[in-house]
């Protein structure tokens, strides 16, 4: 009997332990993908060799949380990682999610992405422009320093956070076989690229008298460029910025239109500001900042450079515009840009200044992911005049454009109006265009132009194909949904405008054309013969808090699940980088509705 109890309480051990084992096998099994390289530090701007993914079974349906960097991708069926990665990221956990063999599992990744192979730091307060540059102890400090080094391929130029730099910066040019990067580092808020001078101290100003003030400092043209108007990017000041809440001053064309706090006149004679103010614009203005007409970001013979993570404001010409030299190969994404426009152009009194402006030749841009807010002509664009000008594949995509004079602005008027020009593959998807209170349109002294959600003008000469418009949310326009001052007839067949939300708070979306012949009517009866908008609306968007500038869809939003799946347009992400359906409709707009 002893023996027969001695059996039993080993087999008894032995099925426990058999048991036990079961459980750590099941629960290795829960947690069972195992990656070749793991944790492993991939290097910026670098294709990385695949990271292959492993359980005891086989992978089906993967996904990974958070998204990956930019430029990398996991297979959804191997679970294998790869890609160019452009996108410097900390040491982070991502969590793979799969099935082995038809049972879930999971697995943790711990995967970081370095800097680039060659990497310049920039400390406005620490710098030093004799130093190497290469640490955050060695940094440069100036913009002119970054704007003569001689830099290249598969090199990261990164700008403290917390930092800001007045000036222009001027981007260079990798190659094929590497990007330069122009990012952030450290911690903190974004470094700021500002266009402007703050003239913020009593001293800065002396009294006219009649409640008149000049400043001090005075703004010569740039170097070869005509003193007095007319003269363009001439260096004078073309807005003035100030006080919190942030505002702006009215610009008048005589000095003796000056009658109102924070009217000002830029006086040519002597290039001297001149504010109407009833006590000193120091005190009675705080932090006054005088916008510059020059652009902040400049891009001059520019290929092959990703911007981001960084701010642009303060400039009175665009924050960030080609000179009408060929550009190709560039990212601008995660950028913070405002406060831009209103500068003088050609001293005729028409004004101008975009966020983001193609001018010229250009082909291969990404734009994603941008908060562009408060200019005075277009959030972005792609436009030129001259001859023989090729604008193809650019991609804006989940951008937010926030109180703007026009949302978007796409055009190409070859100066002879000849054949030779062409435009196509212009992807716009998944952006919100909102002007609430018309901030650039309301700048607009002297020529009330704007207040469009979209500018559409090429002549017929141009040829134009494969435009796509689709799951944009414009909201709030104070003018037309549409304008367009040539013709819509030659767009017919040859573009795609669909999905979209446009959304008027006080009449119906309309269209607007002035050339060649007169055109105005809602939108709807212009999408039935155009076709277009086959599946758009014309509602209420019901953002989260408007006046906050939360443009989330909120819960009941009719924007939720009305657009449609754009992942075969490489549409995976929303603006805070949060997935998109794989399968299935998306939102309208920059944001994807999380419950």
């Amino acid at each position: 009997m002893r023996n027969n109890n001695k059996l039993l309480l080993r087999a008894s051990l032995f099925n426990l332990v058999l048991l036990c084992f079961g459980v750590i096998g099941d629960a290795a099994a829960a947690s069972g993908i195992i990656y070749a390289k793991n944790p492993v530090t991939y290097t910026l701007g670098r294709t990385i060799t695949s990271n292959t993914a492993s359980c005891k079974g086989t992978l089906s349906s993967v996904s990974v949380t958070p998204a990956l960097p930019d430029g990398m991708t996991i297979n959804p069926t191997s679970g294998t990682i790869s890609g160019l990665p452009t996108q410097i990221v900390d040491s982070t956990a991502y969590t793979v999610s799969a099935k082995c063999s038809a049972a879930p599992v999971t697995g943790i990744l711990t995967l970081g992405i370095g800097d680039a192979l060659t990497a310049y730091y920039v400390d406005d307060v620490n710098g030093n422009d004799s130093a190497d540059g290469h640490t955050p102890g060695t940094a440069w400090k100036s913009l002119a320093k970054v704007n003569s080094a001689a830099l290249g391929p598969n090199t990261s130029v990164r700008f403290r956070r917390g930092g800001s730099w007045r000036g222009q910066l001027q981007i260079q040019s990798g190659s094929p076989a590497g990007a330069i990067y122009y990012d952030a580092y450290g911690t903190g808020p974004n470094p700021w690229l500002l266009g402007s001078v703050i003239k913020k101290l009593t001293s800065d100003w002396t009294a006219l008298g009649g409640n008149l003030w000049q400043s001090v400092a005075t703004f010569p043209p740039q170097p070869g460029l005509k003193n007095g108007l007319p003269y363009n990017n001439a260096n004078d000041v073309g807005n003035i910025i100030c006080c919190s809440p942030r505002r702006t001053g009215v610009e008048k064309w005589n000095q003796s239109d000056l009658k109102s706090p924070l009217d000002w006149f830029f006086r040519t004679s002597d290039w001297r500001v001149v504010v109407y103010s009833i006590t000193n614009p120091a005190t009675a203005f705080s932090g006054l900042e005088l916008a510059i007409d020059r652009v902040i970001v400049l891009i001059s013979h520019a290929n092959y450079a990703y911007m981001q993570h960084l701010g642009i404001r303060y400039g009175a010409a665009a924050a960030i515009q080609g000179n009408g030299t060929p550009m190709s190969n560039l990212t601008f994404r995660d950028l913070n840009i405002s406060y831009i426009g209103g500068g003088n152009l050609g001293g005729n009194g028409t004004r101008y200044g975009d966020g983001l402006c193609l001018w010229g030749n250009a082909h291969d841009i990404m734009i994603e992911r941008n908060n562009i807010s408060q200019i005075f002509d277009s959030g972005f664009t792609n436009q030129s005049t001259g001859t023989n000008i090729s604008v193809y594949n650019i991609t804006y995509r989940n951008n937010v454009i926030w109180d703007t004079s026009t949302g978007m602005e796409m055009w190409l008027h070859p100066t002879n109006n000849s054949t030779g020009s062409t435009m196509h593959d212009i992807y716009v998807l998944n952006n919100t265009i909102v002007n609430p209170t018309h901030w650039g349109y309301n700048q607009h002294t002297g020529n009330g132009n704007g207040g469009f959600g979209l500018y559409i003008g090429t002549p017929a000469a141009v040829a134009v194909y494969n435009i796509v418009i689709m799951n944009n949310a414009f909201a709030y326009m104070p003018s037309n949904a549409i304008d367009e001052e040539q013709s819509f007839n030659m767009w017919t067949g040859k573009m795609t405008m669909d999905y979209n939300d446009w959304f008027h708070a006080v009449t119906t979306a309309q269209v607007h054309q002035s050339l060649p012949t007169f055109l105005d009517e809602p939108l709807t009866k212009w999408a039935a013969n155009f076709p277009a908008e086959q599946h758009g609306i014309e509602v209420n968007p019901l953002f989260v808090n408007l006046g906050s500038g939360n443009l989330i869809p909120a819960t009941g939003s009719p924007l939720i699940n009305a657009g449609v799946n754009l992942t075969n347009k490489g549409v995976v992400l929303d603006f805070n980088r949060n997935p998109r359906p794989a399968t299935g409709p998306f939102d309208i707009g920059a944001y994807q509705h999380a419950p």
